[in-house]
């Protein structure tokens, strides 16, 4: 038992010392600070230091108060030179980072004086969507680690200082038009420029002028072999603009909709049941504030869905909630009416978002994922069923897609 003992501690004893170089290297390679001349300066930084301690390897990086510095040069492993960036006045940490090592001295330098307050001079590119999504620079003077950033007084996410001069950030949604951009630094001064960045109407993310998305062809009862509009059957449908300037509102300029159909002035829907077999001419008219656009159509009613199948229709009215970039989406949507089974099918979903439950006897399919684009995209849902004829119905529904929360 004792010579067990002796040899377990005489190994013991030899991986120790052949251990002990490794064991005290990372405190031989620890830099350390032991000086830092001048140690105040004034708050609007571009003060040039020299910071005295051990262990310095180029490359290194400084911070003040968790800013940057500029101009970092290792003269040796004992002296190291920067420039001060900008901070609000009072005593800051100063972070020597070097081989993979952080050194820092508490309270180690001291701003002093009033900071100017920020300026925007630029923001690149300076346009986007409504919906948000935008990723934008703003270039400028005087910007503090922390800063906010609002467009048009909404706040802007995944706000980035990159240096006193630049700052990254990502638009919120907004309404069409040029709105101000203000930077405002932690000690509570801002900066402003006057409509630097100007929200343009664009359904789904493309310029162009106020239009129609609705064609007079999709319209159900337009064409003989689309969607049909057929008397007990449930008529469903949405006029859908583009690029429009402010709200949108429809009415019917000319013209009238089938007996037992009523279209929604604020949000274009076309809902009911038609109960006359008939063809009627229409015109509706959309107004952003701005200009109005018009969409002729012909509908003709049939009488459609003897034998006691109903036809099918999707739910009046058939909107979506808005998603967001990065958060689960999941919506279930159920036809109404019909013979199954039914078919399901998508077009134009959002960069993330599946259609599941595509062929399901009860009448429901599911609406799924996670958004990785911002946006508003016009969805075109259909559903065939196994009824009398094989009943097919088709809709466009709008679904925006928000910017990731900051």
């Amino acid at each position: 038992m004792h010579r067990l003992c002796n040899s377990a501690t005489f190994f013991l004893l030899i991986a120790l010392a052949l251990a002990s170089p490794l064991l005290f290297a990372g405190a031989a390679n620890q830099p350390t600070i032991t000086n830092i001349n001048p140690n105040t300066g004034p708050a609007a930084g571009g003060t040039s230091v020299t910071i005295t301690g051990t262990n310095f390897v180029s490359p290194a990086t400084v911070t003040f108060g968790g800013a940057a510095a500029t101009n970092v040069n290792v003269a040796s492993a004992t002296s190291l030179t920067c420039d001060t960036p900008p901070h609000a006045a009072g005593a800051v940490d100063v972070a020597v980072t070097t081989n993979g090592r952080t050194a820092t001295s508490t309270g180690g330098y001291t701003y002093t004086g009033a900071l100017p307050a920020p300026t925007v001079t630029s923001v690149s590119p300076n346009s986007g969507a409504v919906a948000g999504g935008t990723s934008i620079t703003i270039t400028g003077t005087g910007f503090l680690s922390g800063a906010t950033v609002t467009i048009g007084g909404a706040a802007a996410t995944g706000v980035t200082v990159a240096s006193a001069t630049s700052i990254t950030a990502t638009t919120p949604a907004g309404t069409a038009g040029a709105v101000d951009v203000v930077v405002t630094n932690s000690d509570t001064q801002a900066g402003t420029l006057a409509g630097g960045f100007t929200y343009t109407a664009s359904g789904g993310g493309g310029a162009g002028s106020f239009r129609f998305l609705t064609t007079p062809t999709s319209l159900p009862g337009t064409t003989n072999d689309g969607p049909q509009a057929s008397t007990n059957l449930v008529y469903d449908a949405t006029l859908l603009t583009a690029n429009a300037a402010g709200p949108v509102t429809f009415s019917i300029s000319s013209g009238r909709l089938p007996t037992g159909l009523t279209l929604d002035p604020s949000t274009g829907f076309i809902t009911g049941r038609p109960t006359v077999v008939e063809t009627v001419s229409v015109t509706f008219s959309a107004t952003d504030g701005t200009s109005t656009i018009t969409l002729a159509a012909t509908i003709k009613v049939s009488a459609k869905g003897g034998g006691g199948n109903a036809g099918i229709g999707f739910p009046i009215p058939f909107t979506l909630a808005d998603g967001r970039v990065g958060a689960a989406y999941d919506r279930t949507v159920s036809v109404e009416f019909g013979v199954g089974p039914f078919y399901f099918g998508a077009v134009d979903l959002p960069p993330g978002l599946t259609l599941s439950g595509l062929e399901d006897k009860d009448r429901t399919f599911r609406l799924s994922g996670t958004p990785t684009s911002a946006g508003t995209y016009y969805v075109t849902f259909s559903c065939t069923d196994e009824g009398e004829g094989n009943n097919k119905v088709l809709v466009v529904v709008p679904l925006t897609i928000l910017p990731a929360a900051s």
